[in-house]
């Protein structure tokens, strides 16, 4: 696996935050995302709440799709804008979600939205494994899973999943896919 700088980076400080959340549980509330009137809200939440998550199964999800993505969007883009990419789209949808949702947030996965719609518009034909066994083009599969999201989003599901955010994620891929094509931004 030929991991990119920001990518090896970002999963780093995931890995070493979620165990260091385990050690000390303490440190939990000074980075999870709170609703800007909360005691526990600091602005700097807006960041390192997309470095934090609830549980083994969410850290290791988030974490197969920043790998499994991210350095193709990285090598592409080049690791400056693939880094702002990333932190815009997670403050983006921490913002909405706290707009829309309300209640405190944790996970990369807005971001990483982000850069799964970013990667299906880039390569919309490059196949992925479901369930490791059945390939399925990238436009199918993550245009899939954002319908999903929809879906529940609409239904209005309790789920403790900010749907909203993963719909703002990819819109986020989308915008930038766009404005990349225009070469409005860099």
């Amino acid at each position: 696996m030929n991991l990119t700088k920001y990518v090896k980076q970002i999963l780093i400080i995931n890995i070493v935050l979620f165990l260091l959340t385990y050690i000390i549980p303490s440190v939990i509330v000074n980075l999870v995302l709170f609703p800007i009137g909360d005691v526990n809200f600091l602005p700097s939440q807006f960041i390192t709440y997309m470095f934090l998550h609830s549980s083994v199964q969410h850290i290791v999800f988030n974490m197969i799709a920043l790998v499994i993505f991210g350095p193709e969007i990285e090598r592409k883009y080049g690791s400056k804008s693939f880094l702002g990419f990333y932190l815009i789209s997670g403050v983006i949808c921490g913002v909405l979600h706290l707009l829309f949702m309300g209640g405190a947030c944790v996970g990369a996965s807005g971001a990483l939205f982000g850069l799964m719609a970013l990667y299906a518009l880039i390569n919309p034909d490059q196949k992925l494994y479901l369930y490791f066994l059945i390939p399925i083009k990238s436009k199918f599969i993550i245009g899939g899973i954002i319908l999903f999201e929809l879906y529940y989003f609409i239904l209005g599901q309790s789920d403790g999943v900010s749907h909203i955010a993963h719909l703002i994620g990819a819109l986020c891929g989308l915008v930038f896919f766009i404005l990349q094509r225009k070469k409005i931004i860099s």
